[in-house]
């Protein structure tokens, strides 16, 4: 995996980093990750306790099984 950077702009993605090691006409798949700062009060370590307290299986188990499922 490589992590680019870049501005959205009207449609379009510019990639600001420079050198990047792909040659051209490589197909490549892009996730956008908006940068935004995630407000703190909208998860809670306390709440995430709770919701999960009657969960008896592995949780990092759902997890991969949700991957797997998903491709």
């Amino acid at each position: 995996m490589l992590v680019l950077h870049g501005i959205y702009d009207n449609g379009k993605v510019e990639i600001t980093d420079k050198n990047i090691p792909i040659k051209n006409r490589t197909p490549i798949e892009i996730a956008i990750l908006d940068k935004k700062p995630v407000p703190k009060r909208h998860f809670s370590f306390q709440e995430s306790r709770q919701l999960l307290r009657k969960y008896k299986g592995k949780l990092s188990e759902a997890v991969i099984s949700e991957r797997r499922e998903s491709k």
